[in-house]
C-alpha cells in the first residue's frame, strides 16, 4: 500500500519528520509515555482501592465503592494493555515501527554542521 508524499516547505528537505517514519517516532513516543503514565496510574488507583477495602471494617457503603475502583482501576488496565494489540495491527497496515523510538538530530533540522 503506496501512502502519498506530503512534504513542509518549512523544514529543510530530507528531514526525518517530513516522512512517515519521522511521525511514527512521534507517536512512538506519545504511546509509551501515556503507557507508563497510565500504568503508574491504574496502580496507584487499585492500591487506593485496595486500601479502602481493607479500611472498610464493616461499613458496606465504603466497602461497595472500594470494590468499585477496584474493579474501574482493573478495567482501565485492561483497556490500556489492549490498545498495544491495536497499535501493532496498525504498524502492520500502514507498515510503520510505531514501538522503535529514535529521537531524530538536532542537524534534522538545522541542517549538517548548523548551517
Amino acid at each position: 500500500m503506496k501512502l502519498a508524499v506530503i512534504t513542509n516547505p518549512a523544514l529543510p528537505s530530507g528531514s526525518s519528520v517530513q516522512t512517515a517514519s519521522g511521525f511514527a517516532n512521534y507517536v512512538s513516543i506519545a504511546l509509551r509515555t501515556m503507557y507508563i503514565i497510565g500504568g503508574v496510574a491504574m496502580t496507584v488507583i487499585l492500591v487506593y482501592g485496595g486500601l479502602m477495602y481493607i479500611t472498610s471494617v464493616g461499613d458496606d457503603k465504603a466497602l461497595s465503592k472500594a470494590k468499585k475502583i477496584m474493579t474501574d482501576a482493573i478495567i482501565g488496565i485492561i483497556i490500556l494493555a489492549s490498545t498495544i494489540p491495536i497499535a501493532k495491527i496498525l504498524e502492520s497496515i500502514f507498515g510503520l515501527n510505531i514501538f522503535n523510538i529514535s529521537f531524530p538530530a538536532f542537524s534534522d533540522f538545522i541542517g549538517v554542521g548548523g548551517t
